[in-house]
């Protein structure tokens, strides 16, 4: 955890620069100032061109939030498997356990979007109070679950999820962890070339030099043994870590064809809605496969963690999807 922390205060300001440098120029954001609506006339010009440079900062931030997130459901989900509980038994008792949050959040939304249209429905009739047409809001299920066109991503969205996850934990048990987490780290250099194909996305030659100077980065930090030293690697891990990578690389993908910039825009909280509720039975499908025994908590102590994995669960993907949506995929995957 103090590892992963302690590497945002390098990586934070490197992104920062790269952000900043691919700002607007200064005429060209003081031309959009002279355009702006009318109802910001009224806010310093200052504040504004601050604002419209940070703007794009706020995926790069979020995702690290979301990196340091994951650090502290990792520690909490190890001492909870300490216990005695089986990994993919802690994945369905935090996706579970998430749900909660999600679908009050998605409640109140539908409630504040009903009360805006409303509002609006009044407004246009001159304040007389009338029913509310049914194209003003969708209905329940699709304001929960989304549309028939959105719904394949958002399962691609979850079981490329659960694919990451599950073969990871394949590939530890099979692999020395800095080889496990060097083949980890190509997963930047599939979402760039996926993103190119599937996406659309520009990859231009310093995308290129940077990706391969993180990924550098990672295996000196990882030391891997086929590459220092050390015994052969076992076939069937490599397959699990590739396969993780890949996986991981398709979750970026997935977020960013539902993001605001993708070609099917979905609101982050039913992207999450359904990783949470594919997540649940996919995770009990992987402990009954793996064979692994399921082991009921027990203990106040055992269920606070388990409470505090699906608060960090509900946060971790709110964060991650919100971000990632709004950033390119290989980016996103390297942050």
């Amino acid at each position: 955890l103090l590892a992963r922390a302690g590497s945002a205060p390098i990586v934070c300001p490197l992104a920062v620069m790269v952000r900043i440098g691919q700002q607007q120029a200064p005429s060209e954001l003081s031309t959009l100032e002279d355009k702006g609506s009318p109802g910001r006339q009224g806010v310093c010009p200052r504040f504004r061109r601050l604002g419209a440079a940070c703007t794009p900062l706020v995926p790069m931030l979020l995702l690290s939030a979301c990196a340091f997130l994951l650090s502290v459901q990792r520690l909490v989900a190890d001492i909870v498997i300490a216990g005695g509980m089986a990994p993919f038994e802690v994945a369905a008792f935090s996706t579970v356990c998430a749900w909660p949050w999600f679908f009050a959040a998605q409640l109140l939304r539908r409630c504040w979007r009903e009360r805006e249209a409303r509002r609006r429905q009044r407004v246009a009739c001159g304040g007389s109070s009338v029913a509310l047409p049914e194209e003003m809001l969708p209905g329940l299920l699709v304001e929960f679950l989304g549309d028939r066109q959105r719904v394949p991503w958002l399962f691609i969205r979850a079981l490329s999820g659960f694919g990451g996850l599950s073969f990871t934990y394949l590939a530890l048990s099979s692999l020395d962890l800095g080889d496990a987490t060097a083949l980890f780290m190509t997963c930047p250099l599939y979402a760039a070339v996926l993103g190119a194909c599937l996406l659309r996305e520009p990859f231009l030659a310093h995308d290129a030099l940077g990706l391969a100077i993180g990924i550098g980065g990672a295996i000196l930090i990882a030391r891997p043994g086929f590459l220092f030293g050390g015994s052969s690697l076992d076939l069937a891990g490599v397959a699990f870590a590739l396969t993780a990578a890949i996986s991981t690389a398709f979750v970026f993908i997935s977020l960013r064809k539902l993001g605001p910039h993708g070609t099917l825009p979905t609101n982050f909280l039913v992207v999450s809605h359904h990783k949470c509720l594919h997540g649940a039975w996919l995770s009990l499908a992987g402990l009954w496969l793996s064979g692994q025994r399921f082991v009921w908590p027990s203990g106040l102590r055992l269920w606070g963690l388990l409470a505090s994995l699906g608060v960090l669960e509900f946060m971790i993907l709110s964060v991650l999807t919100f971000g990632a949506g709004r950033e390119k995929a290989s980016f996103a995957a390297a942050m």
